[in-house]
């Protein structure tokens, strides 16, 4: 993957240095067996302290600067309050083994810019850090003025950066640098609504905390849980709000029994709550702006605004219903030149779309305009629920086919909430 995202990898590899520079590692490693080992893995590279985490055109949606209280909750007197939330759990294995290879310090200073790096990952896609729990972070995504689909969406965008960090960078630093096996990043995910998130203060005097009583927030540790090295694994409400395409979702089985799926993460009674492990490596593949090949073929996506006319979309949100959009091919003059035909496939998800019988199809010719084919467009509107795709099949010379996708949430939210799986008291 990591030739993929060149960008991408180049960014958070710096951001890690950065944090690397920050602990003053060189000094804890310079009399180790290690050191040129850590000066190839940082090629001699000083960043700049305040070096600043881009990732691949997602537009940065920072919320939230402290850890603890949530910002919609600073002032208690507001509370207890409902209000949904996304939840994010993560958890990282591995870590305690350097202590038998180092000493405290650089231990210390180690996983602390591992942390740091995954924090600011978090918060960069919007996300606010609750706590922090020896190697493990439990944050939220959502807030008050954002829409609920967009949380999480944010938390998943999160989560498979922070999965993809860990495999083509931190891998890389833990084996060949510090020479123990890599660290293993389980994360879990679970989104609860409003009437089934309490937001209140726990504890006395001043020791205490505002924190969230939901059977959702509990959930996202369990999903972590059930997580394998490296995996994702969502709740049935996250996978069912959004409607996240099946490719994207798989079962996962009972722990020492290869035949018997493990559909559950809670089954209470009439309460059967499913969960699914998420592919985060096919997710980012699907993301078009992930891919910075030089000299290739890039699809652009643009939806109308009533206000601000065409903006760029970078799947890091939802769009609404009945909005118009355009896909469209760019490159140098002199590559789109050797375009010889280009053929637009549209791949929907969701109950609405295969209730319509529209889930997949080839849009067809008489759908373009003379000027649409000149500049290789394709115009459409948002109709169904979910995440989908649109495939984009560029023939050119030398006999060269290239497929490329772009994914685009659409969310209705009254219909979403339709979607939740509900507890009931008994």
């Amino acid at each position: 993957m990591k030739g993929c995202y060149i960008k991408l990898h180049n960014n958070i590899k710096r951001v890690f240095h950065k944090n690397l520079q920050t602990e003053n590692l060189d000094k804890n490693l310079e009399k180790s067996v290690i050191h040129s080992r850590y000066m190839g893995f940082s090629e001699s590279i000083i960043v700049p302290k305040d070096e600043t985490l881009t990732i691949a055109g997602f537009p940065q949606n920072g919320f939230s600067e402290k850890i603890g209280t949530h910002p919609d909750f600073i002032d208690d007197s507001l509370l207890p309050k409902t209000q949904y939330i996304c939840s994010i759990f993560l958890d990282i294995k591995g870590s305690t083994r350097l202590a038998l290879k180092y000493d405290l310090e650089t231990v210390q200073k180690i996983k602390n810019a591992v942390l740091s790096t995954g924090i600011e990952i978090i918060r960069y896609f919007g996300g606010h850090i609750h706590r922090l729990q020896g190697d493990a972070i439990f944050a939220f995504t959502g807030h008050s003025k954002l829409l609920k689909s967009d949380a999480i969406i944010q938390a998943i965008n999160a989560a498979s950066v922070i999965q993809y960090m860990n495999q083509n960078i931190l891998k890389e630093y833990f084996e060949n640098v510090l020479g123990v096996s890599s660290l293993k990043i389980r994360i879990g995910i679970d989104f609860g609504d409003d009437n089934e998130v309490l937001w209140s203060k726990y504890g006395i005097g001043d020791i205490n905390e505002v924190t969230v009583t939901s059977l959702h927030a509990d959930l996202s540790s369990k999903l972590q849980n059930k997580a394998s090295a490296n995996c994702i694994m969502v709740g049935e409400n996250v996978f069912s709000y959004l409607q996240l395409p099946d490719d994207l979702l798989s079962d996962i089985y009972i722990k020492g029994n290869s035949e018997e799926k493990d559909y559950y993460i809670m089954k209470y009674k009439s309460f059967n709550y499913k969960m699914k492990n998420f592919d985060w490596s096919k997710y980012l593949e699907r993301i078009a702006h992930f891919e910075s090949h030089e000299g290739d073929f890039q699809i652009k996506c643009y939806y109308l605004s009533e206000n601000e006319g065409w903006i760029p979309y970078y799947s890091e949100k939802a769009l609404e219903k009945d909005t118009d959009i355009v896909y469209q091919i760019e490159a140098s003059q002199s590559l789109l030149h050797k375009i010889n035909s280009v053929e637009w496939t549209v791949s929907n998800s969701g109950i609405e779309a295969s209730e319509e019988e529209e889930l997949d199809y080839v849009v067809p010719k008489e759908a373009f305009t003379d000027e649409d084919n000149d500049d290789f467009r394709c115009k459409r509107h948002t109709a169904f629920n979910g995440l989908h795709y649109m495939i984009c099949k560029i023939k050119s010379e030398g006999n060269i086919t290239k497929n490329k996708y772009f994914s685009l949430y659409v969310n209705d939210n009254n219909l979403s909430r339709s979607y939740l799986k509900k507890s009931e008291l008994e």
